[in-house]
């Protein structure tokens, strides 16, 4: 969190649009909504005034059909591997597995701050 308490607080008093500004702090502290909104609720700040908490969203099933990191990592390893022993077939394919893996784990990761900005 890059800010204290006292100044999400003074922030959030100061803003012309205070529940825009709740959402400004929590991106620039990189932090859930909610957490702003908790320190503002412990500083004093009526929970009537604050925006509206977001439900959480169900959980989605997991899916135990995709490689794990361990196993990405361990594709790339592969192809290190591969590489240093010059056998270049074999080595494109496991590059090609490789790209698919790091456009999943993108993907992942674009997920993952979705749900951090809720």
């Amino acid at each position: 969190m890059q800010m204290t308490p006292g100044e999400i607080l003074s922030s959030y008093k100061n803003a012309e649009n205070r529940k825009n500004q709740v959402e400004i702090l929590a991106q620039f502290n990189a932090v859930p909504k909610d957490t702003i909104i908790d320190i503002l609720i412990e500083k004093g700040i009526s929970e009537k005034e604050l925006p509206k908490r977001k439900k959480p969203k169900a959980d989605k099933p997991v899916d135990n059909t995709k490689p794990s990191i361990l196993e990405h990592l361990g594709i790339l390893i592969t192809a290190l591997q591969l590489y240093k022993k010059q056998n270049l077939a074999e080595f494109d394919a496991a590059v090609a597995k490789a790209e698919t893996t790091a456009k999943q784990i993108d993907g992942a990761l674009e997920f993952i701050e979705e749900c951090m900005r809720g």
